[in-house]
């Protein structure tokens, strides 16, 4: 109880945000150093490239399937078969090191997909049925710097033991750390079923211009945060420069995240989308400038600092429009978020097909996001009234 007065986070959200933090520290670990373990293994760029089209494309094709399952046996089932499906991955990534074969990069990709499907809607799932509307923005925020304290912590250790031990260890280690996640799942018990709400193949559950917005905002992330790693790989190369350079931009986050969970309770969503909106169009650009460990640590931190600050005020957003809309709000939403990310990667697969020069490549996309990000101005703002709507919280 004292724990979550200090946290300013309802019970049901901090065992969620207890499990997600654990498996957070468990992927900060290995998931920033997975594109420099397969190119250090022996893969290519082209390799890893086809690693992220695989995870991509099948979170987008079993979206609909781990949402139906997700709504039949609750969040925390959804979660744990995520969190499984995460240990599967690190496997595949496992035996590409030991083998150097390269199915075992199909298979973690592969499982990477089944992992994110559920994890990542179970979790949007899970929020908006139990969330209170007071004091969202900093609840949204407490999760996040959870998270972001795992995502410290799990690249300097993921680090240190990448030295020392070597990349066969980090991953034994990250998948032990994972089993814990157990405890806290177990925790949250199941969530009732969605108050006879029909999931139904459509779009129509979002409006056009949320779905535009959503498929822009997803499009910076799949750059920002899944190609980055690969960045980091190829002109940083070594565990000590990618823990450091994670670790600091965690550090970062956090206290944005904070200052930004604080205006969004005071009803400052909008200022705060709109100005996280400036800040990544901006970082964007001037990654395109950063090539030294200096100036890619600054604009790193400075990048997911303006992200999470963005974040903090698109979730609140996007979990009171689920709340009121329902089910098929967040499939819709969602499937667009799949087919950006499913673009992003057949892009970048293509253009490491075409091109020889690296750095054109990665210049190409640090552009684009930074064009893509201000789709986000279409999204809806919420709507100033009482709603008793399928997410309805009696």
């Amino acid at each position: 109880m004292r724990v979550r007065r200090v946290l300013n986070i309802q019970q049901k959200l901090l065992y969620l945000a207890q499990a997600l933090a654990v498996y957070r520290f468990s992927k900060g670990m290995v998931g920033i150093f997975i594109p420099f373990v397969i190119l250090q293994g022996g893969g290519t760029l082209l390799m890893v490239a086809g690693y992220y089209l695989i995870r991509t494309a099948g979170k987008l094709l079993l979206n609909f399937e781990a949402m139906r399952l997700i709504r039949r046996y609750g969040a925390h089932v959804g979660l744990a078969l995520g969190f499984t499906f995460e240990v599967l991955q690190l496997a595949g990534i496992f035996g590409f090191v030991s083998t150097q074969e390269l199915a075992f990069v199909l298979f973690g990709g592969a499982a990477a997909a089944l992992a994110d499907a559920f994890s990542d809607n179970a979790r949007h799932l899970f929020i908006p049925r139990i969330m209170q509307d007071r004091a969202k923005s900093s609840s949204l925020a407490t999760l996040e710097i959870m998270g972001q304290v795992a995502d410290f912590l799990g690249p300097l250790v993921g680090a240190m033991i990448g030295i020392f031990l070597g990349a066969d260890w980090l991953l034994a280690i990250a998948l032990v750390v994972l089993t814990v996640t157990y405890f806290p799942l177990r925790a949250m018990g199941r969530i009732a079923a969605f108050d006879g709400t029909t999931l139904r193949f459509t779009f129509r559950g979002a409006p056009p211009r949320d779905l535009i917005a959503n498929f822009c905002q997803c499009a910076d992330e799949s750059i920002g945060l899944m190609l980055w790693p690969i960045y980091l790989a190829i002109f940083l190369g070594t565990f000590e420069t990618i823990g450091a350079v994670a670790g600091l931009t965690a550090l970062v986050t956090m206290i944005v995240v904070w200052v930004a969970g604080r205006r969004g309770d005071r009803g400052r969503l909008e200022p705060v989308l709109r100005q996280g909106t400036y800040a990544l169009s901006a970082m964007n650009l001037l990654r395109t400038l950063a090539v030294t460990p200096g100036s890619i640590a600054l604009v790193g931190s400075g990048y997911m600092a303006s992200r999470e600050y963005l974040l903090n005020a698109w979730n609140a957003t996007f979990y009171t429009h689920a709340k009121r809309k329902g089910l098929e709000y967040v499939y819709a939403m969602e499937t667009a978020s799949g087919l950006a990310y499913t673009f992003i990667w057949s892009l970048l697969f293509v253009l490491v097909l075409v091109l020889d020069d690296v750095r054109t490549i990665f210049v190409a996309v640090f552009v684009l996001a930074a064009a893509l990000i201000w789709g986000t101005f279409l999204f809806t703002r919420i709507e100033r009234r009482r709603y008793a709507g399928p997410f309805r919280i009696r």
